[in-house]
């Protein structure tokens, strides 16, 4: 069947099921720019205050009406590497990008650098963890004051190399093989050898014979 065909009778049919016109006024032939839309209410509801996030500056930006503020963040170490420090950051900022200040900082700390990454960090407000998409507004409610504690699962008193998606300490060196390298048969293996092929053989004369090609061969 062709297209032709398949057009005519799909039309014969829909002529059979509904005779009458389902659309009002409306033709191919019309010029759509003719057409009354102004009583037609085509248009979605209007959302008021939306977030809109950023990835690239780690902030959720709204409209005008919602200002940043800064906020002065303590972090604590609940354990080693030990460190106290505050910073003043946007109340704007994801907790993303607060890591990312907070990694910053850690690497000029005194009296000892510390070197991390994101992944390596979690932040807890006292003992509940919280996530990277939410904010420091969110935390910090109408306080200018946030105290959050802090876990560093990895980390590195020198700067950390990135290779192959694996994040190492560059003074890191290779341990030394332990891998025992074969330096030949052991005097004793080759007597077991012996005492085997005499065995198997039963003329001595020709064991010895079949040892000596095969020492040509095996250290």
């Amino acid at each position: 069947m062709s297209e032709l065909e398949y057009a005519t009778k799909f039309q014969e049919l829909i002529q059979f099921v509904n005779p009458t016109p389902t659309y009002d006024k409306l033709t191919y032939s019309e010029d759509l720019n003719q057409l009354d839309f102004a009583n037609r209410k085509f248009n979605f509801p209007k959302l008021e205050n939306v977030p809109i996030f950023t990835k690239s500056s780690g902030t959720a930006e709204k409209d005008s009406s919602s200002e940043s503020k800064p906020i002065h963040v303590t972090f604590k170490s609940l354990r080693a590497p030990k460190f106290n420090l505050e910073l003043k950051l946007q109340s704007c900022f994801l907790l993303h990008k607060v890591k990312l200040e907070l990694i910053k900082a850690l690497e000029t700390y005194k009296p000892e650098p510390i070197y991390t990454s994101a992944s390596n960090v979690k932040l807890m407000l006292k003992t509940k963890t919280v996530h990277d998409g939410e904010t420091l507004s969110s935390l910090a409610g109408h306080s200018d004051v946030l105290n959050l504690n802090v876990m560093i699962s990895k980390s590195s008193v020198t700067p950390l190399v990135e290779t192959k998606g694996v994040v190492t300490d560059s003074t890191t060196t290779a341990a030394p093989s332990t891998e025992k390298k074969f330096s030949g048969l052991s005097e004793e293996a080759w007597l077991q050898i012996e005492k085997l092929v005499k065995k198997e053989v039963g003329d001595e004369k020709l064991a010895i014979e079949y040892l000596g090609k095969l020492k040509a061969i095996v250290p």
